[in-house]
């Protein structure tokens, strides 16, 4: 089984709202599946950072209405795992719940631009 098949057999579970991630692909004997796994963490993570680089490089041609509801922080906390898993969950819901009454807003919205054109 190459790469490729990993990652779309068994990588990801699709949601309304977010993909969640098997980190089971992480002790997978087959060393494919550990490769797809780890290949998988590091696009997340190399695309998170494109975007905040972006975001950092065009704010000023954003409005200040966008610019007042965006945050960044260099906080960083330390959970034990349980408290973890619990955040993880109540962000995951919370998320699930904003997107789908966004979902729902620009559905019966005429028009609505979320990024500025550049």
């Amino acid at each position: 089984m190459t790469c490729k098949d990993h990652v779309a057999k068994n990588m990801l579970q699709r949601t309304l709202c977010n993909a969640i991630f098997d980190d089971a692909l992480l002790k997978d004997p087959d060393p494919a599946g550990r490769g797809a796994a780890d290949m998988f963490l590091h696009e997340v993570a190399t695309t998170h950072a494109r975007e905040l680089s972006t975001w950092l490089g065009t704010r000023n041609d954003w409005s200040r209405q966008w610019i007042r509801a965006t945050d960044m922080s260099d906080m960083t906390l330390r959970l034990p795992p349980d408290l973890a898993r619990e955040l993880i969950r109540e962000m995951r819901a919370r998320l699930g719940w904003t997107l789908v009454e966004v979902g729902q807003r620009i559905a019966s919205a005429p028009r609505m631009t979320v990024m500025p054109a550049h």
